[in-house]
């Protein structure tokens, strides 16, 4: 017998509840609302430029390759995010940082969130920033958790070979690793 598993929201069951966390790269808030309703997080730092990259490099991805109304529809993505969260952004539990990841990381303490959830920039380089800008963000115990932990498609090894690299240079264990989600535990 065979069961189909979700391997994000199985990532979720992992994650503490009425913790404080951040998702890199949020694009029309589909997985944010996931996050919401298993995790339950005190606060949920909604982190992307919602930019258009006109470059060759990002041509394939959801955020290139938008024709010339590329950042127009980017700007649409931001404001219907912002009015599909609406009510958790009055409350305080969700706040929308719109910046690039790296810039977003300056402005959060370090050892503040209980989790990241990384799903931004897929190329080797824009993995490994992220993974070393928030990783002193994470308390000890707390979590980081990569989307599209796999081989191929546009950002070929770049998201592999960066969990590697930054996984044989920080203490800490692999909790998770199904399908193309992989979840580190800091230690």
């Amino acid at each position: 017998m065979r069961a189909n598993v979700n391997a994000r929201l199985t990532l979720l069951d992992h994650l503490p509840k009425a913790s404080v966390g951040a998702e890199i790269g949020v694009h029309k808030g589909d997985f944010s609302h996931y996050i919401l309703g298993v995790v339950r997080p005190r606060q949920l730092l909604l982190v992307d430029p919602w930019k258009h990259f006109e470059t060759e490099e990002y041509s394939k991805t959801w955020y290139g390759d938008l024709g010339p109304d590329g950042q127009k529809i980017m700007d649409q993505r931001h404001d219907a995010v912002a009015a599909r969260f609406a009510k958790p952004i009055a409350g305080g539990v969700v706040k929308i940082v719109r910046m690039l990841s790296a810039d977003a990381a300056e402005t959060i303490d370090d050892d503040s969130l209980d989790f990241v959830y990384i799903d931004g920039d897929h190329s080797y380089e824009g993995v490994s920033a992220d993974l070393a800008k928030f990783h002193p963000k994470v308390k000890r115990g707390g979590f980081l958790g990569l989307d599209d932990y796999s081989l191929g498609n546009w950002w070929a090894d770049g998201i592999v070979r960066a969990a590697h690299e930054f996984l044989a240079r920080h203490a800490t264990v692999v909790t998770l690793c199904l399908d193309n989600q992989i979840l580190i535990r800091k230690l």
